[in-house]
């Protein structure tokens, strides 16, 4: 008989162990689950566990069962776990310093318990290549594994994980993990032109819009900018025509200079289109922005975003903006 699925809040999740005062770690302990079973809950949205798994974290939490379920009536039959359902695979390399020749197979066994009890992977992980000199391991993942050990990441939770591991796999800084993870995410959405963000700006902004662009890349958020995406020589119209269908979001950028001809043009052709597909459009005030932004119409009624501002972190709020993921 299949197992049931059930869609999580995910909101109140993270909510609730926030009120009780729980690390993600401390909760995962508490339940009996996997940190990565309480990250996955916290960044998935939606997020669908089993029941069994729904019932332990309630538990935990101290609360109804039915507390934690976003829509008690959807449910959705599943045979593998929820990870396995990507169809992307991504190679994430691994530095570790320790002799090529003295990380037998035991280290490598030991490694991949670790890493697969963390995601609570539904299938089995294995070390596709390994290279000398400190040596390097490359492991496959699913996309959605290579999302969850990125998102553990880059908020410590892999350091915290990985900390007891250390001594027998010197591991090198989780950072570099995180890198190669969020490295392989973006070549995989490169191959399939599965761009997350379109980046409308005004030209002069041009390079602060590049900053905020890799640092979104290095989340693992794939933009789509116009310097980085079109050809010289040819149509702009045609290039970006040919891509709205695999974007998924559109900020627009609003600096001193308010809304350039080029921006003008973006919003006019393709604004709508976003609409229509109902995508996120999301105001974005720039950090070097002195005057009151004046605000197209349009944008008057959508939540925007203020890089002046520390808190909450505006890089943060438009990854959320962007994902549906709130970080």
């Amino acid at each position: 008989m299949a197992r049931r699925a059930i869609k999580v809040d995910t909101a109140k999740v993270r909510e609730l162990r926030q009120q009780c005062g729980f690390s993600i770690a401390e909760l995962a302990q508490r339940a009996g689950v996997s940190i990565g079973t309480i990250s996955r809950l916290e960044a998935s949205s939606p997020s669908y566990v089993y029941a069994q798994t729904l019932r332990v974290v309630a538990a935990a939490l101290s609360v109804p069962v039915d507390t934690l379920v976003f829509s008690p009536e959807v449910s959705s039959p599943l045979s593998p776990e929820p990870s396995s359902l990507s169809t992307h695979d991504i190679t994430i390399e691994i530095t570790i310093n320790k002799d090529f020749d003295a990380f037998n197979e035991a280290d490598q066994e030991r490694l991949l318990k670790a890493i697969s009890d963390l995601l609570s992977s539904g299938h089995e992980l294995r070390i596709i290549r390994k290279r000398q000199g400190s040596t390097k391991i490359s492991i496959r993942f699913t996309r959605e594994e290579a999302e969850c050990i990125l998102w553990l990441q880059r908020r410590g939770v892999l350091d915290e994980y990985l900390v007891k591991h250390r001594a027998d796999f010197k591991i090198q800084d989780t950072k570099l993990i995180g890198d190669a993870a969020a490295s392989a995410i973006i070549e995989a959405k490169l191959q399939d032109n599965e761009f997350d963000v379109f980046l409308c700006h005004n030209s002069v902004d041009k390079l602060e819009i590049k900053r905020i662009a890799v640092r979104l890349r290095n989340h693992g958020i794939l933009p789509w900018l116009d310097e980085w995406e079109l050809r010289p020589g040819l149509p702009w119209q045609n290039a970006l025509q040919e891509r709205i269908d695999g974007i998924k979001s559109v900020a627009v950028f609003i600096g001193d200079n308010g809304i350039g001809p080029w921006q003008n043009m973006e919003l006019n052709a393709f604004i709508s289109q976003f609409v229509e597909r109902r995508c996120p459009v999301i105001p974005v005030i720039l950090r070097k922005c002195e005057r009151a932004p004046n605000m197209p119409l349009f944008l008057k009624g959508m939540t925007w975003i203020d890089f002046k501002r520390r808190k909450p972190d505006p890089l943060d709020q438009l990854i959320w903006g962007i994902t549906g993921k709130r970080v």
